[in-house]
């Protein structure tokens, strides 16, 4: 994951504004078109532990739960949001192949990603994961927003 140093901007107080209003634009690209599809076949089994990240990426749909279109547009926003706060987001869905998912467990799940990956900047802890458990029928599951401390304080106060 990219690490790098904060810069105050002029837009400072109405960064929780944008950033969420950003969130809401990168929810609806990637929930609008949603297929119901199985799993890739080269899919990671269900994590934790999870693979290593890529380099530049920041969607990682292994339950091809998403559009393509739907993937790269959400690349395209998330890339905005680091551009415009230096936090870092990661979508990550993946298929349980089991019924019963709680959201206890995708939250543990959404909290073991940022953790093994290091999604935020060290010191900051300004990462934030969407989290998608599925189930068997690749329809129904658990989503989680799991933001880090220095995210939610920053952009999500009312939280």
């Amino acid at each position: 994951m990219r690490r790098s140093s904060r810069r105050r901007s002029a837009f400072a107080p109405f960064a929780p504004l944008v950033v969420l209003g950003i969130l809401g634009l990168l929810l609806s690209a990637l929930l609008a078109p949603t297929i119901v599809g199985a799993a890739e076949p080269s899919a990671p089994p269900a994590g934790p532990p999870f693979p290593e990240p890529v380099e530049g990426r920041a969607v990682y749909d292994f339950a091809e739960l998403f559009e393509p279109s739907s993937r790269a547009q959400a690349e395209l926003i998330i890339d905005a949001i680091e551009a415009q706060t230096k936090a870092e987001v990661v979508v990550y869905t993946q298929a349980l192949g089991r019924d019963g998912i709680t959201t206890e467990e995708t939250e543990a799940h959404a909290r073991a990603l940022m953790d093994q990956w290091g999604v935020g900047r060290v010191g900051v802890d300004d990462g934030l994961v969407l989290f998608f458990d599925l189930d068997t029928s690749l329809q129904h599951g658990q989503a989680q927003l799991y933001a880090g401390p220095g995210f939610s304080a920053a952009y999500m106060p009312e939280w």
